[in-house]
């Protein structure tokens, strides 16, 4: 932890994603162990890589913004009002110098498997014929373990696979690491590099004329050109240097800066570009995790994470919000949210280690998930967002000692006994679920959760008012609101889904309702897709409609703000997406529901509006009348369900002090507890093994594909190479000369 109490919140911008085996891996790393909350962006590549960037910016809140300046192009870089600056490991204009360090931490870490050999070599420059020759004769006559290349550049035998490989394992398997002369236009690795590379064990071997610092001139061993082998046969036989050179180059690793000497010079050099201090934060960082269904274009899924995230950040200034979801891109690009899918157990693993809470959110448990995998043996596979992946991500946190909660979490059906067993799986491994209606707690009861870790209290959406307050966007630029403002009139929004259960009839049925709607009332119709799969259906009941002048379909489903801004100006709704209904509802306008769930009867129970909820078989003539009543009452409908928004609301925050009561016991227990460094073991790969071998697979399809377009790439230039000699003067006078000897020889044959 910093020893001045004092952190700063760090937007880090590099290529690098969990590799540790680079200086610019690990500054985020050592960032965050310090107590700083870093958010890391590292799709640079990304064709909106600027606007993610920029979305993250603004939702993070940075005190500093840092950019590898050679992996990251400037026109990405976000407009803040803090530091902005680039890192470089070598002198570099208006930029930051990492130099090299010593990081006590990573010489630390050691290889789990006590029989791992440190025999290999490593290579940190890209491939060459000359570089390539020596290293396959030094592993062939010296008998190494195999190469170790940082560069993805070498090929053939000599590289090795990279699929899910741990570089900070391999590293520490080097017993070797080679810096040859740079060739024409290449850079030399940095000092930073090398040290690393000495930190994890190896033996550090220049080839002469290379420019070194002094430190390292002192202490590396030089080899002269196409003299590799050589050396390092004479280290091998002679144990006794071997063991004096590799003591010298850790001696020199003493008497560099340590890693809170280097980040101390960072922070100061941040501060005299602000001209004050960059690290404003008095507490060090409160890492929380958010696992759902995020990304996938579901209103409801992702309004709870803005809920969630936004009571997060209000009660813990210094909070690191890390989110596990189905599609991470979206999430950067919605929510500006550092984010990972389930089946990146690796990277889950790294953000639970020191997390002060698991949290899980939306309508996660129910059967029709199962229905699409191997059911129990699914846990041990390699599951994704469905029971069988919440399962294996709740015994990961267990493991990290960080308490689960399900937070507003809705179930149901849970009528297989994998969903039962799951569900008991979960609470016995410490998960308390705090669910949003108490048909809810009863299945997790009759699964046979325990029930000191199960409580009823209320949907997150009756807390989201103040969030949708802040948050409405401004439609003025919508087309969707140009038409509305255009037509005078006030609105009603239909929000249907694709469901396996919906009767085939049903968007025909809508769309006579709210023909009649419109025949009665001086009402428009707005059709509002809360999901990307529920257009389809919105499509047929628009183009069903006779009145569709008044109706208006959204193509596409727009951003939580513009739904939000949509919502908080209607009359009324006619919707089977629960969030829908909910959010009208706890904005003071009526809902007419559509139940397709139980979830959704258990929200309009609690309510008090059943009356309103109608089956998928009612007939277009119960709809138009509970619209038009719907309609008729949308005045008086805030001061009606007061009372029980109260109540809800009341539920929501009681259940946010439940979990911030859980965070706060896990943050002081650490604060208290004596600070021990921990040992801290490498392994080979972070993937499974199918993964793994999945990926070496891909790998001979791409060299075989790129032998079979070189291979095509000579039979095309050989074809035009014969077309040009059959156009040529000589080709054709020859064929002239030797058509009547020939002709003569055949005449002859003929006769004789």
């Amino acid at each position: 932890m910093e020893t001045n109490g004092r952190y700063a919140r760090v937007l880090y911008l590099c290529s690098v994603v969990g590799d540790e085996a680079s200086p610019m891996g690990r500054l985020p790393a050592l960032l965050r162990s310090r107590g700083h909350v870093v958010q890391l962006f590292c799709s640079v590549d990304d064709s909106d890589a600027s606007f993610q960037v920029q979305r993250m910016a603004e939702v993070f809140g940075p005190n500093l913004v840092l950019w590898d300046v050679s992996s990251v192009d400037r026109d990405i870089l976000p407009q803040v009002g803090c530091p902005v600056i680039g890192v470089a490991l070598g002198d570099t204009d208006k930029a930051w110098t990492l130099g090299a360090f010593f990081d006590e931490d990573y010489r630390a870490m050691r290889i789990a498997d006590p029989a791992a050999a440190q025999n290999c070599v490593c290579v940190m420059q890209p491939q060459s014929a000359r570089r390539a020759s020596q290293v396959d004769g030094l592993l062939q006559e010296i008998r190494l373990g195999g190469l170790v290349a940082l560069d993805k550049g070498w090929q053939d035998d000599l590289g090795c696979d990279r699929t899910g490989s741990s570089l900070s394992y391999w590293c520490r398997r080097a017993k070797y690491s080679v810096v040859f002369r740079p060739e024409v236009g290449e850079a030399l690795p940095a000092a930073a590099n090398m040290a690393l590379r000495m930190q994890e064990g190896s033996l550090l071997l220049v080839e002469e004329d290379v420019r070194l610092p002094q430190w390292l001139e002192a202490v590396a061993i030089p080899f002269a050109s196409g003299e590799l082998i050589d050396v390092v046969r004479s280290l091998e036989q002679d144990p006794l240097r071997y063991t004096a050179a590799h003591e010298a180059q850790q001696g020199a690793l003493d008497d560099l800066p340590r890693a809170d000497q280097m980040l101390e010079s960072l922070f100061s050099y941040a501060d005299s570009i602000a001209g004050g201090p960059v690290r404003p934060l008095g507490r060090s960082a409160v890492k929380v995790v958010l696992y759902g269904w995020f990304g996938a274009q579901n209103f409801g899924d992702d309004l709870l994470l803005e809920l969630v995230h936004a009571r997060v950040r209000e009660h813990y200034p210094s909070a690191e919000v890390l989110v596990i979801g189905a599609d991470p891109h979206q999430i950067r690009v919605q929510h500006g949210l550092e984010a990972t899918e389930p089946h990146q157990k690796h990277r889950i693993c790294e953000w639970l280690d020191g997390a002060a809470a698991l949290i899980y959110c939306g309508g996660l448990m129910f059967d029709d998930p199962l229905g699409q995998t191997a059911g129990e043996a699914e846990l041990a596979f390699d599951p994704w967002i469905d029971p069988a992946g919440q399962a294996a991500i709740c015994s990961l946190a267990r493991m990290y000692d960080v308490p689960t909660y399900f937070l507003g979490i809705g179930g149901g059906p849970m009528d297989t006994p994998a969903m039962q067993r799951y569900a008991k799986l979960m609470s016995a491994v410490g998960a308390h679920f705090l669910t949003r209606d108490q048909n809810t707690s009863d299945l997790l009861l009759a699964a046979g959760a325990d029930p000191g870790q199960v409580g009823s209290y209320a949907d997150l959406s009756f807390g989201a008012k103040r969030y949708v307050d802040r948050h409405v966007a401004f439609l003025d630029s919508e087309e969707a609101w140009r038409w509305l403002k255009a037509q005078g009139r006030p609105y009603l929004v239909v929000s249907l889904r694709s469901c396996h259960r919906n009767p085939p009839d049903l968007a025909s049925r809508v769309a006579q309702a709210l023909d009649g709607v419109c025949e009665r009332r001086d009402m428009s119709v707005l059709y509002l897709p809360l999901d990307a799969d529920d257009v389809g259906i919105q499509r047929q009941a628009f183009d069903l409609m006779e009145h569709k002048e008044r109706a208006y379909l959204i193509g596409q489903r727009p951003t939580v703000e513009t739904i939000l801004g949509y919502i908080s100006s209607s009359s009324a709704t006619l919707s089977m997406r629960l969030h829908c209904s909910l959010l009208h509802m706890v904005l003071g306008r009526p809902a007419v529901g559509l139940n397709y769930n139980d979830k959704i009867e258990a929200q309009f129970t609690t309510i008090g509006q059943e009356g309103r909820l109608l089956s998928l078989d009612a007939s277009a003539k119960d709809m138009s009348a509970l619209l038009i009543d719907a309609l008729d009452a949308s005045e008086s409908f805030a001061d009606e369900v007061a009372g029980v928004m109260a109540q809800q609301q009341a539920l929501v925050d009681a259940e946010f002090c439940e979990l911030f009561a859980a965070i706060d016991k896990v943050v002081t227990k650490r604060s208290n507890s004596a600070i021990t460094q921990s040992k801290t073991y490498c392994y080979p790969r972070s993937v499974s093994l199918t993964e793994q071998e999945l990926g070496c697979a891909r790998s001979e399809v791409q060299r075989l594909q790129a032998q079979v377009a070189s291979l095509e790439r000579e039979r095309d230039a050989a074809v035009c190479e014969v077309a040009a000699v059959r156009a040529s003067t000589s080709y054709r006078l020859g064929n002239i000369m030797v058509r009547p000897i020939s002709a003569l020889k055949r005449r002859l044959l003929r006769k004789g």
